[in-house]
Protein backbone atom coordinates (compact mmCIF):
# COMPACT_ATOMS: atom_id res chain seq x y z
CA UNK A 1 0.00 0.00 0.00
CA UNK A 2 1.25 3.44 -0.91
CA UNK A 3 0.53 6.07 1.76
CA UNK A 4 0.78 9.76 0.87
CA UNK A 5 0.40 12.98 2.82
CA UNK A 6 -1.63 15.54 0.90
CA UNK A 7 -2.66 19.06 1.85
CA UNK A 8 -6.27 20.23 1.46
CA UNK A 9 -7.08 20.64 -2.26
CA UNK A 10 -4.03 18.48 -3.05
CA UNK A 11 -4.35 16.05 -5.94
CA UNK A 12 -3.07 12.55 -6.62
CA UNK A 13 -3.15 11.01 -10.09
CA UNK A 14 -3.62 7.32 -10.81
CA UNK A 15 -2.49 6.63 -14.34
CA UNK A 16 -3.73 9.09 -16.94
CA UNK A 17 -7.45 8.77 -16.24
CA UNK A 18 -8.03 9.07 -12.49
CA UNK A 19 -7.61 12.18 -10.34
CA UNK A 20 -8.15 12.09 -6.56
CA UNK A 21 -8.56 15.40 -4.68
CA UNK A 22 -8.52 15.91 -0.92
CA UNK A 23 -11.48 18.30 -0.75
CA UNK A 24 -11.81 18.87 3.00
CA UNK A 25 -10.90 17.54 6.42
CA UNK A 26 -13.48 17.67 9.23
CA UNK A 27 -12.37 16.18 12.50
CA UNK A 28 -11.41 12.58 11.81
CA UNK A 29 -13.06 12.45 8.37
CA UNK A 30 -11.63 13.39 5.00
CA UNK A 31 -13.77 14.38 2.01
CA UNK A 32 -12.24 12.99 -1.15
CA UNK A 33 -13.27 13.81 -4.71
CA UNK A 34 -12.68 11.54 -7.68
CA UNK A 35 -12.54 12.40 -11.37
CA UNK A 36 -12.56 9.28 -13.53
CA UNK A 37 -14.18 7.87 -16.66
CA UNK A 38 -17.67 6.40 -16.16
CA UNK A 39 -16.28 2.92 -16.89
CA UNK A 40 -14.32 3.08 -13.61
CA UNK A 41 -16.45 1.98 -10.65
CA UNK A 42 -15.78 3.81 -7.39
CA UNK A 43 -17.47 2.65 -4.16
CA UNK A 44 -16.91 3.05 -0.44
CA UNK A 45 -16.01 -0.23 1.28
CA UNK A 46 -19.46 -0.77 2.84
CA UNK A 47 -21.26 -0.14 -0.46
CA UNK A 48 -18.94 -2.54 -2.28
CA UNK A 49 -19.47 -5.25 0.35
CA UNK A 50 -23.26 -4.85 0.06
CA UNK A 51 -23.12 -5.09 -3.74
CA UNK A 52 -20.98 -8.22 -3.56
CA UNK A 53 -23.35 -9.81 -1.02
CA UNK A 54 -26.34 -9.03 -3.30
CA UNK A 55 -24.52 -10.59 -6.25
CA UNK A 56 -23.83 -13.78 -4.29
CA UNK A 57 -27.49 -14.15 -3.21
Amino acid sequence: MLVLSVERDGKVFIGDEIEVTLVDIRGDKARIGFTAPEKIKIDREKVRERKLAETRS
